[in-house]
C-alpha cells in the first residue's frame, strides 16, 4: 500500500514537471517571437487552465529573468 501511495506521488511529480518545463517552454517560444506579454498570458490561461493572475505572474517573472 505505502508503495503504491510513493509510486502515486512520484507519478505525480513527475507531471507537474512536465507541465512547468511545457509552460515554460511555451512563454519562451512566444516572447521570442514578439509576442504581447497580455497575449502570452492569455495563451497560459486558455492552454493550461492557470489563472489569469498566476499567469500574469509567471510571464512577468520570465521576461525580467531573460532580460
Amino acid at each position: 500500500m505505502k508503495f503504491e501511495l510513493d509510486l502515486m506521488d512520484a507519478r505525480q511529480e513527475g507531471k507537474e514537471e512536465g507541465i512547468k518545463e511545457s509552460k515554460q517552454k511555451l512563454v519562451q517560444f512566444l516572447s521570442s517571437q514578439n509576442t504581447d506579454p497580455a497575449e502570452i498570458v492569455a495563451a497560459l490561461v486558455n492552454v493550461y487552465q492557470v489563472p489569469e493572475k498566476a499567469a500574469q505572474e509567471y510571464v512577468e517573472e520570465y521576461l525580467e529573468a531573460n532580460k
